[in-house]
């Protein structure tokens, strides 16, 4: 039992033992009173009518607050989630556009997919260019809930997506790098006028490194736009699964250049 529901059943004992039970303990102990007393019976009723009647009107006042509080703490709950909810779509949209830029600003730019030497002729993408983008999974747990297996999937597939996109992060930033070693070794050997084959013979470790990285590139960003729109379809049906009424946001990506 987690600590919600144990301050739950908390208060909804503590209330039925101060509105119900003690009630009848304070009138049976009027009557033990009155008996030893030897008090009026017309004092007995009259006092026993405004006891029970003071807590009747506490009991009911004080089950009105424990709903409405109870309801307060259920809207601001949902609340949380439907913002949580969607902070993740836009994080989705984010990612999802990384790979869009990828691949119409770099991979198909001018030819260079279909290119033999398309690791030399590829613009580099800076380093540090794109951003660190994470999935709050604590904010999203409320879909490991949900009945079925959709939310839980979803969650799944959240952190998956999010660790295919920190891959690409990395291909691209160590593109960067290896792209920046070549001309620097380039410009260091002083030879002006050198075409793709002489660096591919004489600068072979960094090519080998530009090139692989290039190639890490072309292989995740095909996969990242496909797995955008996937992603994205399934949080939404998710989400409306457990919130019916609910409006989320709404996003749609560029179309993918065919290779």
């Amino acid at each position: 039992m987690n600590w919600y529901i144990f301050k739950k059943c908390f208060k909804t004992k503590f209330l039925g033992f101060k509105f119900v039970i003690l009630p009848i303990i304070l009138i049976l102990l009027l009557i033990v009173v009155w008996g030893w007393l030897g008090l009026p019976k017309q004092f007995l009723i009259n006092s026993a009518g405004i006891l029970i009647t003071t807590f009747v009107g506490a009991w009911a006042g004080g089950l009105a607050a424990f709903k409405e509080e109870r309801k307060t703490k259920e809207l601001n709950r949902r609340t949380e989630q439907v913002c949580a909810a969607n902070k993740a779509i836009f994080n989705v949209a984010m990612i999802g556009n990384a790979f869009h830029n990828l691949d119409q600003q770099y991979i198909h730019k001018n030819g260079v997919f279909d290119n033999s030497n398309r690791a030399l002729i590829m613009d580099s993408p800076s380093y540090g260019m794109m951003k660190n983008i994470e999935f709050n999974v604590d904010e999203l747990s409320f879909f490991l809930d949900q009945s079925g297996e959709i939310g839980p999937m979803v969650l799944m597939e959240l952190m998956i997506f999010e660790w295919l996109y920190q891959n690409l992060r990395q291909a691209v930033n160590l593109r960067a790098e290896a792209y920046e070693d070549l001309h620097v070794a380039i410009q260091t050997g002083g030879i002006l006028d050198i075409d793709f084959e002489y660096i591919k013979a004489h600068y072979k470790p960094q090519y080998a490194k530009l090139e692989e990285m290039t190639n890490q590139m072309i292989e995740l960003v095909p996969k990242g736009i496909d797995d955008s729109n996937k992603v994205n379809q399934k949080l939404q049906e998710a989400l409306r699964l457990q919130f019916p009424e609910q409006s989320f946001l709404q996003i749609k990506f560029p179309e993918q250049i065919s290779n």
